[in-house]
């Protein structure tokens, strides 16, 4: 580091299962224990939806959808905005 002190990172094992939520907090009670900073993939919950799921995002980029799907016309947005001054 830039004041000459070291760090070591070390992978998570090969035989460590990111599916087990215990093996992780085990991992990385054994690292706190040990001096030690695990790096990789700890913990991956595969029933949870991935964050594009999450969010609903659609396919295709924003730069790529015209202006008449992304803007809403006028009476619409002035219903939203009267929505919020009430």
């Amino acid at each position: 580091l830039h004041d000459g002190s070291t760090i070591r990172l070390e992978t998570i094992s090969a035989e460590h299962d990111p599916g087990d939520a215990m093996a992780a907090l085990t991992a990385l009670h054994n690292a706190e224990t040990g001096g030690k900073h695990v790096t990789g993939l700890l913990y991956f919950d595969a029933s949870k939806p991935s964050l594009a799921e999450d969010l609903a995002l659609v396919d295709e980029p924003l730069v790529d959808v015209p202006n008449e799907v992304l803007r809403p016309d006028k009476a619409s947005l002035d219903a939203l905005n009267a929505e919020f001054l009430s």
